[in-house]
């Protein structure tokens, strides 16, 4: 009290100088917590990006294997089309009644 009554400016500005630190104090530390909390997040959106991509590269992985299979199959049935087209091919060029000569 003594030193409001002597200098109140100087008071004042030791009050304002405390009010400033704590302030500060408190701002820093609200930042390092959400700084914290931004890296956890990263973190977690990383992780669940890595798992999306790992079940994605399945999911894949699983439909080529089967478009694989399935254009081995219809180019097996066009192989077997074509020799049978040209077998028929082959047969209608032979003459239908070969002569005895």
């Amino acid at each position: 009290m003594m030193r409001i009554r002597k200098d109140p400016r100087a008071a004042l500005t030791d009050g304002l100088a405390k009010v400033r630190a704590t302030m500060l104090a408190e701002y820093k530390a609200d930042a390092a917590k959400r700084k914290a909390d931004l890296a956890k997040a990263d973190a977690e959106f990383a992780a669940e990006m890595a798992k999306l991509d790992a079940e994605f590269a399945a999911q894949l992985r699983t439909k080529m294997e089967s478009l694989e299979a399935k254009f081995a199959r219809l180019m097996a049935d066009a192989d077997a089309a074509l020799a049978e087209r040209q077998r028929n091919v082959a047969a209608a060029a032979e003459p239908a009644n070969p002569s005895p000569h």
